[in-house]
C-alpha cells in the first residue's frame, strides 16, 4: 500500500535533505551521494533475496545520522523492480543538517532509485511529530510494492531509532521461452561438452551447474565439484551414466532446476570418415594422402591402401605407379586408443591418369672433396610445377642450406650429403632426394701407435700415438676382447680382476677438421 504523501521528484530527499540548487536527475547519481557522505562505509548494510529461495524476512534496526552510531540504510534489491529501495531514519536534526524545511517531520524514510538513476520515489511509512510521538496521519507502518515482491512494516519507532522487518518474495514464475537444457560436443574422453540453457526470457542472472556420474557429483583436481557449464570426460566415465544438474534464476523470478538426459555412450574414440588428398586427377609419378580428421586426443593410427580392391601400401601416403592408371584407390583408417580400435574407409578416388609430368632425382655434381662446391642442375618436372624448392641433407638430417649449390665446410668431411628437391604443384607435395654422396679431405696423417706396459691385474697400460699431422686430437677406448671398458677412455688404463684372462686392446681415433678422421687399433701388450 502506497502512503497517501507519497512524493515524487523530491529529489534532495534522496540524499537525506533538500538541497538548493539540484533541480535536475543528474544531481542524483551515485558519485554526488558519496561526495555527500550520505552513508559512511559500515552505515548500510544490504538485503537481498537468496540465490534459489522463494522469501526471505529479516529485521534492521535503524539509527539517525545524528547521534548513535549504528545502521543509517538498508539497500534493498528489489526481485519485482529493476531497482533498489533504500530504507532511513531521520530526525529534525539531520534535517537540520542538510538544510531540511523548518518544521520538517522526521522517522523511517523510503527511496526508490531504479537502476539506470533516472527515476526516484519517495515514501514516508512512517513520521514522527515534534513530541517525539507516532503521527499515523502522515504515514502508513507498513509498505508493499506494486508487484508485491517487497514489503517494509515499521514495528517500532522513537525519536532515536526505528525497527523495521523486510520481507522480499520472488514473483513470476513463467519464462517465455521456457528453458531447454541441453548438452552439446563429442562424448569422448579429453573432449569437453557444453550445458546449454537456450534463450529463457529475462535471462538468467544467476546459474549454478553440477555434473555428476552415476548421481554422484564429479570433483575437480582441488577435490572440489564441477560447476563450470563445460566438462570434459574422463576415462573412468566410459560405461557410466554423466548427467548435469542446473539451477538458474532471474530478477523478479523464482529459480528453476533442470536435469540433462543421461550421457551413456562416452567413448575413446571419434571415428571420422578419412578422404583422400591428391592431385586432380591423381597421376602416375605423385603420392596420394590420407586426411584422417580429428578422432580425438593421443590416437595412433594404422593404414592400408587398395587399387582397385588390392592391398597396396600402409603407409599414410602412398605413391601412385604407371601399373596404377586406369584404377581407383581408397584408404583404410585404424584408430586405437585406450585399447578400442575402430576403422573407416574413405571413398574411392577418380581414375589414376598417366602422369603429365615426370618427377625424377636429382643427380649431385662436382667433386665430394673439402674444399670444394657441390650443385644439382634446375629441375624440369613439367608444366603442372610453379616452382622448385631446395634443402641440403648431412647424414639425412637437415642443414641450413638451401638452393642449388652448397658450399663444403670441414664439419663435412666424412659425412654424407644428399639434396632434396620439393616441387611446387596443386594437391600433395612432390619431392625427390638424390643419392648421397661421402664428402672426403686431407688425409690424416698418422704416426706408429704403441701400448706400453704388461697386460697385468694392477698394472698400467699407455697408448702412445706416435707421430701425426700436426693438431690432430686423439680418443681412446680401451675393449676387454670384443666389449669395451666402460669409462676406459684415457690414453692409459689400469688392468683390473674383472679383465682377466680376456684379450685387451685399444683403439685410437685421430680427429682435425677438414680431414678424414684415422682410427688404429692395437693389441697388449706390446712395449
Amino acid at each position: 500500500m502506497i502512503s497517501s504523501s507519497e512524493e515524487y521528484g523530491d529529489y534532495g530527499s534522496v540524499m537525506g535533505g533538500g538541497l538548493a540548487g539540484f533541480t535536475g536527475l543528474s544531481a542524483l547519481n551515485s558519485s554526488i551521494r558519496d561526495a555527500l557522505d550520505w552513508v559512511k562505509p559500515g552505515e548500510q548494510q544490504e538485503f537481498l533475496l537468496p540465490h534459489g529461495q522463494h522469501s526471505a524476512s529479516q529485521e534492521f534496526t535503524l539509527y539517525p545520522r545524528s547521534g548513535s552510531t549504528g545502521v543509517r540504510s538498508v539497500k534493498i534489491h528489489d526481485t519485482g523492480t529493476v531497482g533498489y529501495y533504500f530504507a532511513e531514519f531521520r530526525t529534525p536534526e539531520d534535517g537540520n543538517v542538510w538544510g531540511n524545511t523548518p518544521g520538517w517531520a522526521s522517522g523511517v524514510s523510503l527511496v526508490y532509485r531504479s537502476r539506470d538513476g533516472l527515476n526516484y520515489r519517495h515514501h514516508w511509512l512512517q513520521k514522527i511529530g515534534p513530541d517525539a510521538k507516532l503521527t499515523m496521519t502522515s504515514g502508513d507502518p507498513a509498505f508493499t510494492n506494486p508487484t508485491g515482491s517487497l514489503k517494509v512494516e515499521v514495528l517500532d519507532a522513537t525519536a532515536s531509532s526505528a525497527r523495521i522487518r523486510l520481507t522480499l518474495t520472488a514473483v513470476g514464475d513463467d519464462y517465455a521461452p521456457a528453458p531447454v537444457l541441453t548438452v552439446t560436443g563429442k562424448k569422448v574422453v579429453g573432449m569437453a561438452v557444453k550445458a546449454n540453457l537456450g534463450n529463457p526470457s529475462p535471462a538468467f542472472t544467476k546459474v549454478l551447474y553440477q555434473w555428476r556420474r552415476d548421481g554422484a557429483l564429479i570433483l575437480g583436481a582441488l577435490g572440489t565439484p564441477i560447476t563450470g557449464e563445460n566438462y570434459s570426460f574422463r576415462a573412468e566415465d566410459i560405461g557410466a551414466q554423466i548427467t548435469v544438474t542446473v539451477t538458474a534464476s532471474a530478477p523478479g523470478h523464482r529459480a528453476v532446476t533442470l536435469v540433462s538426459d543421461p550421457i551413456t555412450d562416452v567413448s575413446w574414440l571419434d571415428p571420422q570418415t578419412p578422404t583422400v588428398r591428391a592431385l586432380d586427377p591423381p597421376s602416375a609419378g605423385s603420392y596420394a594422402e590420407a586426411v584422417t580428421g580429428n578422432w580425438g586426443e593421443e590416437v595412433s593410427f594404422s593404414y592400408q591402401w587398395y587399387v582397385d580392391g588390392a592391398k597396396a601400401g600402409t603407409k599414410w601416403n602412398l605413391l601412385l605407379t604407371k601399373a596404377m592408371v586406369g584404377k581407383r584407390v581408397r584408404v583404410e583408417v585404424t584408430g586405437t586408443r585406450g585399447g578400442q580400435s575402430q576403422t573407416r574407409s574413405s571413398a574411392e578416388t577418380v581414375e589414376v591418369a598417366p602422369a603429365a609430368w615426370a618427377p625424377t632425382k636429382p643427380v649431385i655434381k662436382g667433386t665430394p672433396r673439402y674444399p670444394g662446391t657441390l650443385s644439382i642442375d634446375e629441375p624440369d618436372w613439367g608444366t603442372a610445377f610453379v616452382g622448385y624448392r631446395y634443402v641440403w641433407l648431412k647424414d639425412g638430417a637437415y642443414l641450413k642450406q638451401y638452393g642449388r649449390t652448397l658450399k663444403l665446410t670441414p664439419g663435412m668431411v666424412g659425412h654424407k650429403i644428399s639434396i632434396q628437391v620439393n616441387g611446387d604443384a596443386e594437391g600433395p607435395a612432390v619431392w625427390r632426394i638424390s643419392a648421397p654422396v661421402v664428402i672426403d679431405g686431407k688425409k690424416l696423417a698418422s704416426g706408429k701407435v704403441k701400448v706400453r706396459g704388461k697386460a697385468t691385474v694392477g698394472k698400467k697400460l699407455t697408448a702412445v700415438t706416435g707421430t701425426w699431422t700436426a693438431g690432430a686430437r686423439f680418443k681412446y677406448q680401451w675393449y676387454a676382447g670384443s666389449k669395451a671398458i666402460k669409462k676406459a677412455t684415457k690414453s692409459t688404463y689400469t688392468v683390473t680382476s674383472a679383465v682377466k684372462g680376456k684379450k685387451l686392446r685399444v683403439k685410437i681415433t685421430g680427429t682435425k677438421t677438414g680431414y678424414v678422421p684415422s682410427r688404429f687399433t692395437r693389441p697388449t701388450p706390446l712395449s
